[in-house]
């Protein structure tokens, strides 16, 4: 169950990331770019989910860093591979 509570904050806050806030942050070069990946905003939900799943806080260590590196990975694959199942069923 955590895995999937992961997954879906991950996607959600891809595609909040990606499509609701879009408008407010495109002005910046870098950020336009890197919101039109999927692969590297999701990248971001992941760190950002891991953070906000993390029980009851997370402890600041060196672990800490590797630990966020792989689950901004993780979210950024499952970000794409949502993506892209959404991106077929609605036939783009």
């Amino acid at each position: 169950m955590e895995i999937l509570k992961f997954i879906l904050s991950s996607y959600g806050i891809t595609f909040f990331l990606q499509h609701k806030a879009y408008p407010y942050l495109e002005k910046s070069e870098f950020m336009k770019k890197m919101l039109e990946c999927t692969f590297c905003t999701g990248f971001h939900g992941g760190w950002i989910s891991y953070l906000l799943l993390s029980t009851p806080e997370p402890v600041l260590r060196w672990q800490l860093f590797a630990e966020l590196i792989a689950a901004g990975f993780a979210g950024a694959a499952a970000s794409y591979i949502i993506d892209a199942i959404v991106s077929k069923i609605e036939g783009q």
